[in-house]
């Protein structure tokens, strides 16, 4: 009894187990005997399933199989549809299947491993293809995928290597993962309304026995995002092991570019990127950014290259239009063909790696104030980049701006104000820079392990403020030239003190003008140029007639002696002089003995007529009153034996030749350039020599007529000589005492 139960059991199971496998078969049109199971959500439809533990007497499809629209059971008629999960699978002598109107699903591992299949075509109520569905497919070389499908499983498609081209409808949203792991796609293009595409879609599998046949992707996704784990790991990208992609197209609907989409091109492959708008529109595209190494389209570090076409024209200059205020990660990051870039000035942002150009060689950069994150160049060999042009309206460079740029010089702009945190670092070939001088601050290692750095050049009369690392690596041997009298400000000043070499610019050189306003009227000596701080001295001399007023600011010193800081220009006024007579008189005292004659002739003050002529020859003293002009001066020649002296105390005009071989004395009866005031001077000259006696313990200089400080001397003794290059006029001056001219002739 007990043997006759256990049998009546094995026996009912093996009938339950049929039951639940399907609900009964039917033979197809197509000459196939498919298995159905009820739809019991809706009383009038029916799935194709695997026949389940019936399977070892299954008779498996082969041939081109043709899914009906409906089946009859019963007299009642019923429409497919759905095919189940592994309805098909192993079926490998199908070779075709048509899958009607009527089905909407079709099940994991629906086909899987029909390896003698080689066309699908599939219904246009479909709107899901399960994963695996057709994975192992081997011989599969065409499939039509109608705009009714919305999902593609992931390894839908796997394995399907005769499969080379396939047409996405625009319906589709989801590609899950390894949906064409390992096929033979040569070319796809990725509709526009596909929302996320899962790892390795179109990749392989990266177990090293394949290789992708993918060259061409057409990119159409307006929105689309790709596996959230794309990082340092290539295989999340749905391109994993795609290798060998020449071109890719971005549709003029794109508003978003994944991260890393290509990360296995190979690097000898340069793809070329096209893109039907412009320039502004590529830039505000927006790039996903994941993980640690930016948005590179090419590469998950950034290194990867490709040629960039906008509206066909490819891109070697780029000029980043003014309406554009950020650049992300990844806009141009690996972009080969871009040799220079000019930055607009109301540029607001640049995110790290936004540019990865490996051929960039030049930047213009005329934002004003910009921020930019830490390697916006990303580490595409910025050393390449041995040109930089700023323009004339920034203010800011900002942190790491122009770190490991390859430039010898840079001309930074007037109106600057600040430079960042390592904005020159480890610019090793830099070796000058003029820091302008409005700048206020320099960042910490703004000029780190700038190696080649010899001469900086400062232009703020105020130090700006630096850091113990602004200079880092920079000997502290450098030149540093500082504005006109500021090298003590400097030398003081924190962390500016580390430079031994602090020295005032070349260019401290200021311009005295001086002139006269009315030249008819009297003449000017002095002006020219002169170092910061040194004495300048400049005269009016008035012509006959005429006496010095004054300077054009006020000034009565005549000659005026004034420390220079600044370019300035003077002029002379000058004034007619009336006195009671028209006749002022002058003294000529002739001392000791003159051995030849005296040819003068001298002119009055008023009329300008002559009152005397003296033709003389004498052995004696001669004291002779004679009618001259009050400032005195040589318009001729005097010949002066070397042996003798001419002692002037003041100037005369003398209109002829005085040939005089002994010493004379000659003094002024009036107050002038040459007066010594109440000091007892003695100033002559003697041989080439201006040899000055009596100056009292008083320093004594040397000025030549353009008023340039020749020498000082202090009268520690009774005498002191001054030797003087050339002939001439020179001006000495005692102490505080006006100058006195002296004439040598050598």
């Amino acid at each position: 009894m007990r043997k006759r139960l256990l049998i009546l059991m094995v026996t009912l199971t093996a009938v339950l187990q049929t039951a639940w496998a399907y609900d009964f078969s039917a033979t197809v049109p197509s000459g196939q005997t498919l298995y159905f199971e009820f739809d019991y959500g809706n009383n009038n439809a029916v799935r194709v399933v695997d026949p389940g533990y019936d399977y070892g007497s299954y008779t498996r499809p082969t041939g081109n199989l043709v899914i009906p629209a409906s089946v009859t059971y019963n007299g009642t008629t019923y429409s497919v549809t759905k095919i189940e999960g592994r309805a098909f699978e192993g079926c490998t002598g199908l070779t075709s299947v048509t899958i009607p109107n009527s089905v909407i699903s079709i099940g994991t591992y629906a086909f899987s491993g029909c390896s003698g299949l080689t066309s699908v075509t599939i219904g246009n109520s479909v709107t899901t293809i399960g994963g695996s569905a057709f994975a192992g497919c081997s011989g599969l070389t065409s499939v039509t995928i109608p705009n009714s499908v919305t999902t593609i499983g992931g390894s839908a498609f796997s394995g399907c290597s005769g499969l080379t081209s396939v047409t996405l409808p625009n319906c589709v949203d989801t590609i899950w993962h390894d949906a064409f792991q390992n096929s033979g796609l040569t070319s796809i293009t990725i509709p526009e309304n596909v929302q996320y595409i899962g790892s390795n879609a179109f990749g392989i599998d990266g177990h090293g026995n394949q290789s992708s046949s993918l060259t061409t992707v057409v990119w159409n996704a307006k929105n689309a995002s790709i596996a959230s784990d794309v990082d340092v790991w290539n295989y999340y990208s749905p391109f994993y092991g795609c290798s060998n992609i020449s071109t890719v197209t971005f549709g003029d609907s794109v508003r978003v570019i994944p991260c890393k989409l290509f990360p296995s091109v190979s690097e000898n492959i340069t793809p070329n990127v096209y893109y039907g708008r412009d320039i502004e529109n590529w830039i505000n595209i927006k790039r996903i950014n994941s993980g640690n190494y930016g948005n590179a389209m090419f590469s998950r570090y950034g290194n990867g290259k490709y040629n960039l076409y906008i509206n066909n024209q490819l891109v070697t200059n780029l000029d980043i239009p003014n309406t554009v205020d950020t650049i992300q990660s990844g806009t141009f990051s690996g972009c080969n063909s871009i040799q220079s870039i000019t930055i607009p000035t109301q540029i607001e942002f640049m995110e790290s790696n936004a540019f990865c150009c490996w051929n960039l060689n030049s930047v213009t950069w005329n934002a004003i104030n910009c921020n930019v994150e830490s390697y916006y160049l990303g580490e595409c060999g910025s050393s390449n980049i041995n040109s930089l042009v700023l323009g004339d309206s920034v203010q800011v460079i900002p942190n790491y701006a122009f770190h490991h740029f390859g430039i010898t010089n840079v001309n930074l702009p007037g109106s600057l104000t600040s430079i960042g945190e390592r904005a020159f670092y480890r610019c090793y070939d830099l070796i000058s820079i003029t820091i302008p001088s409005q700048v206020t601050t320099i960042g910490d290692e703004a000029f780190k392990d700038c190696t080649n750095l010899r001469s900086i050049t400062m232009e703020p009369t105020v130090p700006p403020t630096i850091y113990t690392g602004t200079f880092y690596g920079v000997g502290t041997g450098v030149s540093v030239n500082v504005p006109c009298g500021t090298v003590e400000d400097y030398s003081s000043a924190a962390f500016w003190f580390n430079f031994s070499n602090i020295r005032q610019s070349s260019e401290c050189v200021r311009t005295i003008t001086a002139m006269s306003l009315n030249a008819s009227q009297g003449t000017v000596l002095g002006g020219g140029t002169y170092e910061y701080g040194s004495t300048a001295t400049i005269a009016a001399i008035p012509q006959t007639g005429y006496q010095f007023y004054q300077w054009n600011d006020g000034n009565t010193s005549n000659p005026r002696s004034l420390v220079v800081s600044t370019d300035s220009s003077f002029i002379a006024t000058f004034s007619s002089i009336t006195t009671g007579g028209g006749v002022t008189h002058d003294t000529l005292y002739v001392d000791r003995y003159i051995y030849d004659t005296i040819y003068t002739t001298i002119h009055d003050t008023v009329s300008n007529t002559v009152h005397d002529t003296i033709t003389t020859t004498v052995h004696d003293t001669i004291t002779n009153t004679v009618y001259d002009t009050i400032d005195n001066f040589i318009y001729d020649t005097v010949y002066i034996s070397e042996t003798d002296t001419l002692w002037l105390y003041d100037t005369i005009y003398v209109y002829d030749t005085i040939y005089i071989h002994d010493t004379i004395y000659i003094t002024d009866s009036t107050t002038g350039i040459e007066d010594v005031a109440t000091i007892n001077a003695r100033v002559y000259s003697s041989h080439s020599r201006i040899v000055v006696e009596g100056a009292e313990g008083n320093n004594v200089m040397l000025f030549d007529m353009n008023g340039r400080l020749l020498a000082t001397k202090r009268d520690e003794y009774s005498r002191l000589e001054f030797e003087v290059p050339i002939s001439g006029a020179y001006f000495v001056k005692i102490g505080n005492y006006k100058a006195k001219k002296v004439v040598v002739i050598k």
